[in-house]
């Protein structure tokens, strides 16, 4: 038993409908995913150009872990001295596994990319120490009694705090 002709025409039609209609909402999904992306890159540069709450502004690019650490570091209130250790000190020490250093104190460490106007020796007089080189890559230990001069260095393009490290997959930070 055959199907009418104009049986036919129809089912070919409605398969056709069916597929421009497929192909529409891929391309409206492919054009909103693109304009989102294309915002939230807006968004993260003007977040990473934005001042923090006190008015500190790295003077090079850090990353966004680093962003936040510098955040909530401005966010606790500094005690006379960094030594002390007030609650919110605390917390960071957990949060972002900050270093002890021999003399009581603690430091946050991390990789820099620098350029021809860098000046080790600055960072060194201050007690900063580097760890390791490759290049223009540097390894650091930043006293927290350091970052405020550290941050406002020249000679450096870029810094990433290092990231906690949980022995074990299921621990998360």
């Amino acid at each position: 038993m055959k199907t009418p002709f104009v049986n036919r025409v129809f089912l070919f039609n409605e398969k056709k409908t069916r597929c421009v209609f497929q192909l529409l909402c891929l391309l409206v999904f492919s054009c909103s995913l693109c304009l989102l992306s294309c915002k939230t890159s807006e968004k993260m540069e003007k977040k990473n150009d934005a001042e923090l709450s006190s008015g500190f502004k790295p003077a090079f690019p850090v990353s966004s872990f680093t962003g936040l650490f510098l955040k909530e570091f401005m966010e606790c209130a500094p005690p006379s001295s960094l030594k002390d250790q007030s609650r919110g000190y605390k917390n960071l020490i957990k949060k972002y596994r900050l270093l002890r250093l021999e003399d009581g104190g603690y430091a946050l460490s991390g990789f820099l990319k620098t350029n021809e106007r860098f000046d080790s020796k600055k960072l060194t007089d201050k007690g900063i120490r580097i760890s390791m080189q490759a290049g223009d890559l540097l390894t650091v230990t930043i006293p927290l009694t350091q970052i405020f001069y550290f941050f406002s260095q020249t000679g450096i393009d870029y810094f990433e705090a290092s990231l906690p490290v949980n022995p074990l997959l299921s621990n998360h930070y």
